[in-house]
Order: C-alpha cells, then sequence, then structure tokens
C-alpha cells in the first residue's frame, strides 16, 4: 500500500515538474519572439526618421521626441511610430516607457464609447516598456507598432475613426498605480520632460 502510495507521489510529482518546464519554456519563447519583433521594428524606423528625432533631441533640445505623432492604416494592418528619448540627467540613467489608449473618435468627431481600453491596450499595441539604460547626453530611438486590429473590443467590429494614445516616459520608476490614459495632475516628478506625448491612429 506504502509502495503505491509512493508511486502516486512521484507520478504526480512528474507531472507538475513537466508542465513546470513546459511553462516556462513556452514563456521563454514567447519572451524570445516579443524582443525578436521589436528589433525588426527597430529596423523599420527610416533614416529619416532617425534624423528628425535627433535634431529634435540634439538641436532644439527636447528631452522627448515622437516627430510623426499621427498616422493612417486600414484595419487589420498596421504602423510603426518611432519615440526618442535623450539623457541629460548628467549620468547614465534608466528610462520607462508606457503607452494606453485614451479615446476614439468617429470622423465626424464624436466620442466611440464601445472602443475596450483593456482590448485595445492588449491586442493593438506592441513596443518594450524598458528600461533602457541611456548614457548621459546619448538618445535611445523606440519603436512602437500600432495595430489596427480588426476588433475594438470582444465582439465589437473596429470603427472607423482616430484612436489617441497616451505615451509617458518614466526617469527611474514608474509610480504605484499610476495610469499613463488618465494621468494625475501636478504630474509626478518622475515623468520625464514633464508632459504626457499622443500618438493618433486613423483608421481608414
Amino acid at each position: 500500500m506504502k509502495g503505491k502510495k509512493a508511486f502516486q507521489l512521484t507520478a504526480t510529482f512528474l507531472v507538475i515538474l513537466i508542465l513546470t518546464v513546459v511553462i516556462f519554456t513556452g514563456a521563454i519563447y514567447f519572451t524570445r519572439q516579443f524582443f525578436s519583433t521589436a528589433e525588426q521594428m527597430r529596423a523599420t524606423i527610416d533614416r529619416q526618421t532617425e534624423a528628425e528625432i535627433e535634431q529634435l533631441l540634439y538641436q532644439e533640445g527636447a528631452l522627448v521626441a515622437l516627430p510623426v505623432f499621427k498616422k493612417t492604416t486600414i484595419r487589420g494592418k498596421s504602423d510603426t511610430f518611432a519615440l526618442g528619448i535623450k539623457n541629460v540627467l548628467e549620468r547614465t540613467g534608466q528610462f520607462y516607457v508606457t503607452i494606453e489608449f485614451s479615446k476614439a473618435f468617429t470622423p465626424g468627431e464624436e466620442i466611440i464609447p464601445t472602443a475596450d481600453a483593456t482590448y485595445i491596450n492588449t491586442k493593438w499595441l506592441l513596443y518594450s516598456q524598458g528600461p533602457y539604460t541611456i548614457p548621459n547626453n546619448k538618445l535611445e530611438m523606440i519603436p512602437v507598432l500600432i495595430m489596427a486590429d480588426l476588433k475594438m473590443a470582444e465582439g465589437i467590429a473596429t470603427e472607423k475613426g482616430t484612436y489617441s494614445f497616451n505615451v509617458c516616459v518614466f526617469q527611474g520608476v514608474i509610480p504605484s498605480g499610476f495610469s499613463c490614459a488618465s494621468p494625475p495632475r501636478p504630474l509626478p516628478p518622475e515623468i520625464y520632460g514633464g508632459k504626457v506625448y499622443k500618438i493618433y491612429l486613423e483608421v481608414a
């Protein structure tokens, strides 16, 4: 009887171990896929956009640059935006980025109430939150891919219109409970550049 129980415990342990290995392996795979996609996105930042970011950050003194903040696409297609961050902390710093859906508007500029923020943040956005380690007086260019999914909520097709996203850049850490979609006023000191930036994706 004891031998049977011992066998059952061993079998249970082996099943748990196998499941753990499978889940862990899957997590590694999807992480690698994400960063591989991020690197491919980085390659899509063309030289003209890089030059515009460099001009804004180096020549015009901006801390955060979004030279092209509005693009037009169709449902099922994606577009890539380029975000630039310049470190002026006089030391190497760590920076984080959060991007969240804010609001959606019809072509007639009426709010689309059925656009679900949780769904859009999960299904539409692809970018790396960081941390980005940037040496003093250097810059980092970050690709942000936004896909106009066929849906804007579970069971609800994406409507034509303009979808706005808030972009927040943090130096150091992201404050606990902070929402970039509805940031508090005044903004916390961790917000780099002292403002929230906007991206607009027009779905035609």
